[in-house]
Order: C-alpha cells, then structure tokens, then sequence
C-alpha cells in the first residue's frame, strides 16, 4: 500500500491527480489538520468515487477532528454518529470500519438520537427547510468566503555594467560624481634584520729602522723632522720619514792634500714607515733617497733591518650597507602590509590593494658608518595606512548608480547580484594613493519587466479560474504560474471579486 502525504492547500483536483500517479491499487490518504478537503464532505466524495473508478482502494486518515467525522460520515451510516439507548455499550476510542475496500478511522462516542413522531406531510416539509437552509450557507461561502493565492515566475534578462567609483578619503558618497566615502585603517609593524659589512680597511704598525744620511755637499744640511725618505723596489716607492730633525755636515778631504778623496758627511737617525704593512720592512744596505735632493747631494742607506711592519684587512661599516639593510627590511614589510592592515578591518570594510603608504618612524642600527665590524642589525618600525571603503556603501552607491541604467519597462532583481572590483594603476586618467583611489566596478545581476500588482489583480477579480489562467499566462515573459482558489468548492471556482482577497507573489527564475 502506497501512503500518500497531501498539503494542507492541496484540493480535490491535485489529490485525484495524485491518485492517478501512483501506480499501486491501495492508497493510504493522510489529510493535515485544516486542509481544504474539510471544508464540505462533497471533497471526500468526489475523491472517493474518482478512486474507486480508476479501480483503486483508497483509505483516509487525519488528526483533525472535523476531518474524521467527515470521514466517518462518507459511510452514509448515521448509527456510527447516533446510537439509541438499547445499542449503547462501552468502546474504545476509535473503530476501524471498512466500505468498498477503504479503512475509515471513527471517533466513537456516546450520544442518544431523541425520539419523536412527524406525520407524513410535515415531515416532508420539515426535512426540506434544512437542505434549504444547507444550500442557501453553500451559497454564501462559494461566493465571499473564497481566497485566491497566485505565483508568477518571470523569466529574468541579464543587464552587465563598468562603473568607475572614486574613493576619497574624508569624503562623502554622492551618486552625481560616482563618489564613495573612503577611510583609512592604520598599524604599526616591527622587524629586526642582520646584513654582513662589506667595507674594508688595512689595520696594523709601521715599520721603524736606522739609517744613515749622507751629505756629499760641502755645506751642512739640516732636514726637519718628517723629512720623506724614498726606498724604490720594483717600481714600488716606499717612503719613510724622519723621527726627528737631523743635521748632516757637509763634505770634506781626507787630509789637505788637494788631490785626497772627498769624505761626505754622515750622520745617524730613525726613521717611521709613513704606512702600515709588512712590505715596508726593508733589509739592511739599502738605498734610500732623499725627497727634492739629488744622489750626487744626499743619500741615505738603511744601517740595519727594519721590523715592526705588519698590515691586516679589517670590515667596516659603510653608509651604503646601512641603506641596503634599511630597504631590506622595508621591503620585507611592505610584502605584508596589506595583510597586517587587513587584520584590523572590520566588515564590510575592505582595503584597496595599493592604497598604502608605509613611513619608517624609526632606525636603530647596532654601528654607524666607519666601525669596524663583520655584521651590522638593525631594528626597524614602520608606519602603515591603508585606504578602505564600505562594502555596503558600495552596493548602496552601485544600487542608485545602476537604476539609471535599467531599460524602459523592466525592474531591477537583485536575486543574481555579484560586483567585481578593480583597481586602477596610477596613470594621467587614474590615481592610486594613500588618500585616493580609483576603482572599477564590474556589476552583474538582471532586470524582470515591471509588472503592476495591483492591476493584474483587477484583471482576474471575479473570473473563472479558466479565464484568470489565460490572463496570467499572457504576461510579458512569464516563466510559469500557479492559481489557487479555497475552500475548493464545485460550482465556485471564480476568483474573488475583492481583491483584497487576492493574493499575488512576483517572482524571477
């Protein structure tokens, strides 16, 4: 037996379709509390006999109350409602009865029929004023107590449009000049960095020795102290100063025979590498000359070798590793910026993607230019700000924006909204800064054509369900619609003439 669940709206048509769709011979009816089957018993008979003509065996069964006496009544056997007093005896709540194949469920009670005579005639009358009475209520429901639900689904044409929107911060959203209102959202980030020096310097002593200066002049030359001593190797000029001023006397003969040889003159002094280095340490016996003087003048030799010269490289710092280290470390953050400000947002604010300005407020490195060091830190923070706008401001803006842009005769449905957002690149039509931004708003949705509610109710008040049908279905664009008239009552399937009693619901695909 297939069980068949009806709605509470589903009249005497839709439940014999119902019927006619399933392919089993016995059917279990379930009616909801309040269905519109209740209304008359005449619901119940003509689904009955329906049933019993496509030679299906039917059974009802509901909650409501009314409904169950109704059923009980489709028996036709009033003693199952109105027992006398010999036929009266304990029950159970409920009795199951069988007719024609179907189950009824009928509340059982007590109730004693009161006995009373009419003759012939009278009685005849006397049964008359109520089936009068019976069709004269009839009459009235069927025709003010009706109430019409209609749906129309429309089918929906798309409408795509690009709007540029400038967004400006401190500004206020005007729909004239496609202005949104901008703010701004703002964090501090810190971070802390390391970079390798790559300045060099040569650290180490000079190399000190004697030597000895002589004068082969015949006048006695004094040189100051610093004098520049030259020692040639190579190609390679060593210089070497004096530690002290030296006086060298001058030239003379070894006896006073005039053609003896002439002695020069000498004198002993110290001398300093005028640099650092290991090169500078020259061995003894060598030729040394003096600055602005000529060999034939003075000439100097090293009296012993010279020691104490040694050089090694050693990193500094240099202004342009402070730079490199600074913009890494800026760089680094920039890459998160737009993250760490999207943290503090709140919906329906949304950043715009380059719309940031970043300001290092501070620089703390661990040396400055010059140190001597293999490694430099640094610790950095930054200022970020960021542009944002209202995601809802957006739609509201868009929503005004886009009115005037709906063809003649249609009505904007929101029902497949969707917005692509774009920046543009800062160019000579567009700007992309801190306090500026401009975007493109791709908006997709559709348009339905307008349709006066109030009118087509006018125009189905009081026609049969048939007539109202073809109105409905001559609609501009009209999908599918649905008309529902209850109580479903045979001969009053008109819709109400109120209108007020017309429902009607206006829907897109």
């Amino acid at each position: 037996m297939t069980k068949i669940e009806l709605q509470i709206h589903d009249d005497v048509i839709k439940t014999i379709n119902k019927i006619k769709s399933v392919n089993d011979s016995g059917i279990e009816i379930f009616i909801p509390e309040g269905s519109i089957l209740f209304d008359n018993i005449l619901n119940l008979k003509l689904v009955d006999q329906q049933a019993e003509a496509m030679g299906k065996s039917i059974q009802f069964s509901t909650d409501d109350e009314t409904g169950n006496i109704l059923i009980s009544n489709l028996e036709g056997n009033s003693e199952a409602l109105f027992r006398s007093d010999e036929q009266s005896e304990e029950a159970s709540d409920t009795e199951i009865r069988e007719r024609k194949g179907v189950r009824f469920v009928v509340p059982k009670f007590k109730f004693r029929f009161p006995k009373f005579s009419i003759p012939g005639k009278s009685k005849f009358v006397f049964l008359l004023i109520p089936l009068i009475i019976i069709i004269m209520i009839y009459l009235v429901i069927g025709t003010r107590a009706p109430r019409a639900m209609t749906k129309i689904v429309l089918f929906s044409d798309p409408l795509t449009r690009s709007i540029t929107i400038k967004v400006k911060l401190g500004s206020q959203t005007n729909q004239d000049t496609n202005l949104l209102k901008g703010s701004s959202v703002e964090t501090t980030v810190q971070s802390n960095g390391e970079a390798l020096t790559t300045g060099e310097i040569l650290v180490g002593e000079k190399a000190k020795g004697k030597v000895t200066i002589y004068n082969k002049t015949s006048d006695e030359i004094t040189l100051k102290k610093g004098y520049e001593l030259q020692y040639s190797n190579n190609d390679i000029d060593y210089k070497f100063l004096l530690d002290s001023e030296v006086s060298i006397p001058s030239s003379h003969q070894e006896s006073s025979d005039p053609g003896s040889p002439i002695i020069p003159g000498e004198k002993e002094t110290s001398v300093t590498a005028r640099d650092i280095g290991s090169s500078y340490n020259i061995d003894s016996g060598k030729t040394l000359s003096v600055s602005k003087y000529k060999k034939s003048e003075l000439e100097a030799k090293s009296k012993e070798d010279f020691e104490g010269g040694k050089a090694d490289k050693v990193k500094v710092v240099t202004e342009a590793d402070l730079t490199a280290l600074s913009k890494k470390l800026l760089d680094q953050s920039t890459l998160g910026a737009e993250v760490s400000l999207k943290s503090k947002l709140m919906s329906p604010n949304k950043l715009i993607p380059g719309a940031v300005q970043i300001i290092i407020t501070k620089n703390s490195f661990s040396h400055k230019a010059g140190d001597k060091t293999d490694k430099i830190t640094l610790d950095q923070t930054l200022s970020i700000k960021g542009l944002t706008y209202s995601e809802t401001d957006l739609n509201g803006l868009l929503g005004k924006l886009i009115d005037k842009l709906v063809p003649q005769g249609y009505t904007l449905s929101k029902k497949d909204w969707s917005v692509k957002i774009e920046v543009l690149e800062n160019s000579t039509n567009s700007i992309l800064s801190f306090t500026e931004a401009d975007l493109q708003a791709t908006l997709k949705t559709s348009v339905i054509p307008s349709v006066d509610k109030e009118a087509v109710k006018k125009s189905i008040a009081g026609k049969s369900s048939g007539e109202a049908e073809k109105i409905l279905g001559s609609i501009k664009n009209v999908k599918n619609y649905e008309l529902n008239i209850s109580p479903a009552m045979p001969l009053f399937k008109r819709v109400p003439k109120d209108i007020n009693r017309i429902e009607l619901i206006i829907e897109n695909e």
